[in-house]
C-alpha cells in the first residue's frame, strides 16, 4: 500500500471517529416510545411529547409545572392552587366532581386521574385520549412519579434536580432529630375531619411525613387514605401534637375539648397546629418543605439551639439582578442558611449614602444599603425562642451587613 493511501485512510478514520463522537454527544439518551404500567395496572405507551393535558390530581399538576412542562396543561380542578401559574388554566370543576363536558371540550391527549374518578374513566377510557393513574402512597412513590413525568416530557434532569433537593431537605431533618432519643420523640397525629374523627391510615404517606419529621405516627391497624378512629383509640395513642389543614381552629379546639378527647397531652398543652392543604395533602415537589416545617413545630426548642444546627449560618449563593436606576450600585438576592433552612435576602446597595423612610424604623439618614428578608416557614416557630433583634443580627451576619 502506498504511503499516501495509508495516510488518507488514517485521516478518514480519524474524521469518522470525530463525527461519530459528535453525534454520540448530540443524540439524547431520551427517546420515544415510553412504556410503563400505571397504578391501575394499565399498560401505557407514550409515542410523542403530550401537548394537551388535563390534570385532575393537584400533585400531578404541581409536578408538571415544577419540571417545566406546565405549558401542556390545559385544564385543572379548582383544588389545584399551587403553583400560582395553574390558576390561569381552564377550571374543569372540583377534584371529586370534575365536569366531564369541560374535559371533553378541551380534547386532551392525556387525562391524569385518581382511582376515585370512576365517572371519568367510564366516559373517556374508550376514546382516543389516554387515561393515566399515578397514585402516591409513599414518598418513594412521589419520586417515582416525578421521574416518570420527567421522562414523558423530556425533563429528566429537572425531575432529578427536584428529587435531589427534597432528599437534601429530608436528610437535614434526619440529622437534626437524630440526637433526640426515642423516649423523647413526640407522638403526632394528623386529623382530617372531626365528628367522627378521621385520620390517615397506617400506610399513608401522611404518616410517613410524621416519621420523616422525627415524630411517632399512630398505628391503628387500619389502612387507607382515610380511616375513622374511636375516642378509646385516641386516648390510648395520647398525641402530643395534633395538626390538620383547611379547618377552623376554634371549632377544632372546641371538639377536642369535649369529653374524652381533651384527655391527651396535645390538647392540654395547646399543641394544635394548622398547615396549608397544598403541603399536608400532597407528596409531590414540596415534601421537603412540609416535613421541615412540621419538624420545626414539633421540636421548636431543640431546633432553636445553635449547638443542634447541621449547617453553618452563611450565604451560599448570590443571584445578581439588573435595575436601571442611577443611584443603585448593585442589586442581588442572597441565599443563606439560618437554623439550617434556606433564607433569601433582597439587597440593594446605593452609590452614595441616602436618607430613607422605613415603615419599621421611620426616617433613617446615611443609609448605604436596604433589603428585604424572607424567613421560610420552618424558621417561624424556631424564631419564637429568639427576640427580633437576635433574628436581625443573624441576618446581618450572613449577608455581611450592619444595622448601623
Amino acid at each position: 500500500m502506498k504511503p499516501e493511501t495509508h495516510f488518507r485512510r488514517k485521516i478518514f478514520l480519524l474524521l469518522f471517529l470525530i463525527q461519530f463522537s459528535i453525534l454520540w454527544h448530540v443524540v439524547p439518551i431520551f427517546s420515544y416510545p415510553i412504556q410503563f404500567e400505571d397504578s391501575q395496572g394499565n399498560n401505557i405507551t407514550i409515542n410523542k411529547t403530550p401537548l394537551k393535558i388535563v390534570s385532575l390530581v393537584p400533585s400531578i399538576g404541581e409536578i408538571l409545572f415544577e419540571i417545566g412542562a406546565g405549558d401542556a396543561i390545559q385544564g385543572v380542578t379548582y383544588h389545584t392552587a399551587y403553583p400560582s401559574k395553574e390558576s390561569k388554566k381552564t377550571i374543569i370543576g372540583g377534584f371529586s366532581s370534575p365536569s366531564l363536558a369541560r374535559i371533553e371540550r378541551l380534547n386532551p391527549d392525556i387525562i391524569f386521574y385518581s382511582h376515585l374518578h370512576k365517572k371519568v374513566w367510564k366516559r373517556f377510557h374508550q376514546k382516543k385520549c389516554q387515561l393515566i393513574n399515578l397514585e402516591t402512597n409513599s414518598i418513594a412513590d412521589s419520586f417515582k412519579n416525578i421521574l416518570l413525568l420527567g421522562r414523558i416530557f423530556n425533563r429528566e434532569q429537572e425531575a432529578q434536580t427536584i428529587i435531589d433537593g427534597i432528599k437534601s431537605q429530608l436528610h437535614i431533618i434526619e440529622k437534626k432529630v437524630s440526637h433526640i432519643p426515642d423516649s423523647k420523640r413526640k407522638r403526632v397525629i394528623r386529623f382530617m375531619a372531626i365528628n367522627p374523627l378521621t385520620v390517615p391510615g397506617d400506610d399513608s404517606f401522611q404518616n410517613e411525613f410524621i416519621r420523616a419529621a422525627g415524630g411517632v405516627s399512630p398505628m391503628f391497624n387500619k389502612k387507607g387514605d382515610i380511616v375513622t378512629i374511636s375516642r378509646k383509640e385516641w386516648i390510648e395513642f395520647n398525641p402530643q401534637v395534633i395538626y390538620g389543614c383547611d379547618f377552623d381552629i376554634e371549632t377544632a379546639k372546641k371538639f377536642f375539648n369535649g369529653p374524652g378527647w381533651k384527655d391527651v397531652e396535645a390538647v392540654q398543652q395547646g399543641a394544635i397546629y394548622k398547615f396549608p392543604c397544598d403541603l399536608t395533602c400532597r407528596a409531590a415537589t414540596n415534601t421537603g418543605v412540609f416535613v421541615s416545617w412540621l419538624a420545626s413545630r414539633i421540636y421548636r426548642t431543640e431546633f432553636s439551639k445553635k449547638e443542634n444546627q447541621v449547617l453553618e449560618n452563611k450565604t451560599f449563593q448570590s443571584h445578581k439582578l439588573n435595575i436601571d436606576l442611577d443611584y443603585i450600585k448593585d442589586v442581588r438576592i442572597a441565599y443563606s442558611h439560618i437554623y439550617d433552612f434556606t433564607n433569601k435576602t433582597l439587597i440593594l446597595d446605593f452609590k452614595a449614602p441616602l436618607s430613607i423612610v422605613s415603615t419599621l424604623e421611620g426616617q433613617r439618614n446615611g443609609i448605604e444599603s436596604v433589603g428585604n428578608h424572607y424567613f421560610p416557614p420552618p424558621c417561624w416557630s424556631v424564631g419564637h425562642d429568639h427576640d427580633f433583634k437576635d433574628m436581625l443580627s443573624q441576618v446581618f451576619d450572613v449577608i455581611g451587613k450592619s444595622a448601623h
